[in-house]
């Protein structure tokens, strides 16, 4: 049998020094607050700026670094679940393309602080090949390359692009389609050498990854190894290439008797309770070797509104539920919802 991935030791540090770089940490968006948020560290003050300056500088000192700490941080995984048709994964693809525009439009804001600083200064560079990229894997065909092709241009119109931002954008996206579980657990093998020939790739989006992984398809025995050689992978590539991970999984119908134990529809208990639970369940999680892991349901109500819900998280987040919608960008925040309503408050308070 083969030998597991082999995972990294990671080095002691203080709690400031882990506390400065989480304040300097890159992270990522869908562009949508009501989800932000939901994976965004709370404020640990009732004056988030002078939090940060007790860090950084005194209250009041210039070089105080401001409180912007909005989105997913960087080597941190986050597994969006739901029902078919809740948005996994165009909210997924939001993440990827706010990703790349970002980093097309850092890119250009350096091309023009070296011309100021010197205009004989000719660099040949595009805007595809710096910047944060991105690799797309696709185990069941809902990340189509149409889809995210003609996302990316509405994106574009959207931000006063082009046609050369939205070439930019899908230069800097790697797609890789998986049909079958074979194929899965050669990506699995290949994905750390594949990282070190593309390192500008920061962000890695595993969309249903379930499709392969249903009960009833693999044995007992498989399903667990690749559940574990998951565990391994996702512990280095957090670790040793800082890699962002965002996986999308289906929901799976367990049932469960009084005590909690799970039991089957041909079981003796009567007042057995139908539960709806992550399928990958949480082997696969290496929290506890410091892995930083956020878990977000996306469900409807009984009107059909969207609504999302943190459940779990390695600490306090700015909030826990929201409201939105999804429009052909991907999530966006409700006009009326309360979450919006909420956050708009907090910005007039800061």
């Amino acid at each position: 049998m083969t030998r597991p991935l082999a995972a990294p030791v990671a080095h002691s540090q203080t709690a400031l020094a882990l506390l400065q770089e989480s304040l300097h940490t890159p992270r990522y968006s869908c562009a949508c607050s009501a989800i932000d948020d939901l994976v965004s560290p709370a404020p640990t003050s009732a004056n988030p700026a002078a939090a940060v300056a007790f860090v950084t500088g005194a209250a009041g000192d210039s070089s105080a670094t401001t409180f912007t700490s909005t989105g997913l941080v960087q080597a941190s995984v986050l597994e969006l679940v739901g029902p078919p048709g809740s948005g996994k994964t165009r909210t997924a693809l939001g993440y990827a393309l706010h990703t790349r525009f970002n980093a097309i439009a850092a890119s250009r804001d350096d091309d023009d602080d070296d011309d100021d600083d010197d205009d004989d200064d000719e660099d040949d560079e595009s805007t595809s090949s710096t910047g944060e990229e991105v690799l797309l894997v696709d185990a069941e065909g809902s990340l189509l390359p149409s889809l995210i092709h003609k996302t990316a241009t509405l994106f574009a119109q959207h931000t006063g692009g082009d046609a050369s931002d939205v070439q930019a954008a899908l230069d800097g996206l790697h797609y890789q389609r998986i049909t079958d579980v074979s194929l899965l657990i050669a990506l699995l093998y290949s994905l750390p050498a594949w990282l070190e020939k593309h390192p500008k790739v920061t962000l890695l989006i595993l969309d249903s990854l379930t499709s392969h992984l249903r009960p009833t398809s693999l044995t007992p025995q498989t399903r667990t190894y690749i559940l574990a050689q998951l565990h391994s992978l996702i512990h280095r590539l957090t670790f040793q290439h800082k890699l962002t991970i965002i996986l999308t999984s289906a929901l799976a119908l367990k049932l469960f008797d009084p005590n909690g134990e799970p039991t089957t529809f041909g079981g003796s208990n009567k007042d057995a309770e139908a539960l709806l639970i992550p399928q990958l369940g949480e082997s696969w999680i290496p929290v506890n070797e410091g892995v930083q892991f956020y878990r977000i349901v996306l469900y409807f109500d009984l009107e059909g509104e969207r609504l999302t819900k943190l459940l779990a998280a390695p600490g306090p987040t700015r909030r826990t539920k929201g409201e939105f919608t999804m429009d052909a960008l991907g999530p966006c925040d409700h006009p009326t919802s309360t979450a919006f309503d909420d956050v708009a408050s907090q910005n007039s308070q800061i």
